[in-house]
Order: C-alpha cells, then structure tokens, then sequence
C-alpha cells in the first residue's frame, strides 16, 4: 500500500470514519492511495473518482487542479528542450507537480494530448495574417510588415515549436500530413499578398515560396539566433526589398510619398 508516503492524507481518511468502518473499508482505503500514487490510465482515474466519491470529500488536490491548457503548455515546452522522448505523461506530470491522475482528468491518453498539441500548433503559432481585413496594395504593405514583426518579436509565434513540430514530422506521416496543409495554407497567403502588390498569376506564387522558403530556412538553420531582435529588425526592410521586388518597392515608394504630402 502506498499510503506510507501520504501519512497526513491516511490520517485524514481515519480521523473522518470510526474504526469499523476503517477496518471493513481497509481495501478500498489501500485502493485508494495507491491509485492516487500510480494512476496510469483513464480506467484508473474512473476507479479513483468513484472512490473518491465513496469517502466523502477526500482531497484530490493532485487530481483535478490542473486544466488541459496547462498540459499542452508543458507538452509544448518538452516536445521544443527534448523532442519527442521529453512528451511523457509521467515526466510531464513531474514537471507540473501533479500525479499522473491529472492527466486522466484532462485526457483519454496521449494520443489525444499530442492530437491537441498539434492542433495548437497547427491553428495559433502564425506568422502569415489573416488577409480578410486587406485589399489593396497599400494593406499589402502594411501586412508584410506586420508579418515581419511577428517574427522578429515572436508574437504569437513560436520558430522554435515550428522547428520542433517539423522533427517530429519527419518520422510520423500524420503529422506531415498537417504541416504540409499548414505550409500549402500560408504560401496561398503570401500569394494572395504578392498579387495585391501587382504581381501577375507566374511571379505570384514564386515569390510566395521563395519568402516563405527562405524564412523556415532561416529558422532551421538557426540563424535567428545569431543576431540580435535590434539587428533583425535593422536589416528586415533590406529583406523584404529583395525579397518582394519591384513591386513591393514600387508600393513602399508610393505610400512614403502620400504620408509626405
């Protein structure tokens, strides 16, 4: 029995009931704690509640105080220092200080986590925005410079967790699947920002992947950690003329020129 390692909490559970209904209920006690210890499938956890339920108001500090957002947050900083081998439910608990019983509380089984920290990845670490709010060539502008400023500051995007959802990628083809959607996802994006600078239906989509190559290049070739933000943010408008073309230069030129006048 693990209660040995809970004296406050056994102490508790016997000071609540008199002694036959200790003794009669000794096996369900014993159950207990050593579920409390060792809960290790959602099964388990089912166990737990009911007992739990059984004596009353037993504390279950460990079982219930943490929310799957703080799951997939630790899931998120294990999968970037580790990998995959640092996503465990056990290590994962460790670090939030629970029992691994939370993690029943909050998910069927990994699988789901890892499901759900896919889906995070997938639908909030962006660095492309949202073309619903831009038309013309001047939004365009603004966009991308918006866009270079998510970046470099990392607001709302992590390059760290795309590189590291990218490793994990190369051995699970589920998860390819998924970046593939989200890479196909941003560089229609881009391509929508180059045709409202004016280019035409050829350079488009080119100049599209060629932006968008050369920033997840970028990052996999951990350059961004060579430099400094000031430094990044010194040298993006040299990038984005090169990168963006006549075009792109032709728009910055004019909108200088209204804000002038």
């Amino acid at each position: 029995m693990s209660s040995s390692n809970n004296p406050l909490q056994l102490q508790y559970v016997i000071g609540k009931f008199p002694n036959k209904i200790i003794r009669e209920n000794f096996q369900r006690i014993s159950e207990f704690f050593a579920l409390k210890e060792k809960c290790s499938s959602e099964s388990d956890f089912r166990k737990l509640q009911v007992l739990s339920v059984y004596f009353g108001t037993i504390d279950m500090p460990n079982i219930i105080k943490t929310t799957p957002e703080d799951w997939i947050k630790a899931a998120k900083k294990a999968l970037i220092a580790e990998g995959l081998t640092g996503v465990k439910v056990d290590r994962l608990a460790k670090s939030l200080g629970v029992t691994r019983g939370g993690f029943y509380h909050n998910f069927k089984s990994q699988q789901e986590l890892m499901d759900r920290l896919l889906d995070h990845w997938a639908t909030s670490n962006e660095f492309v925005p949202d073309m619903s709010n831009f038309s013309a060539p001047a939004d365009a502008i603004t966009a991308f410079e918006h866009m270079t400023e998510m970046m470099i500051a990392e607001k709302g995007f992590s390059p760290a967790l795309d590189m590291a959802i990218r490793e994990w990628a190369r051995i699970d083809k589920k998860v390819m699947r998924i970046v593939d959607r989200v890479d196909y996802n941003r560089i229609k994006r881009l391509t929508t920002l180059f045709t409202m600078l004016g280019c035409d239906a050829e350079e488009a989509p080119i100049r599209a992947r060629v932006l968008y190559f050369h920033q997840i290049g970028y990052y996999a070739l951990g350059y961004h950690k060579r430099q400094t933000k000031a430094e990044r943010f010194r040298n993006a408008p040299v990038y984005m003329r090169i990168l963006g073309g006549r075009h792109y230069i032709d728009q910055e030129s004019r909108r200088a020129k209204r804000r002038k006048q």
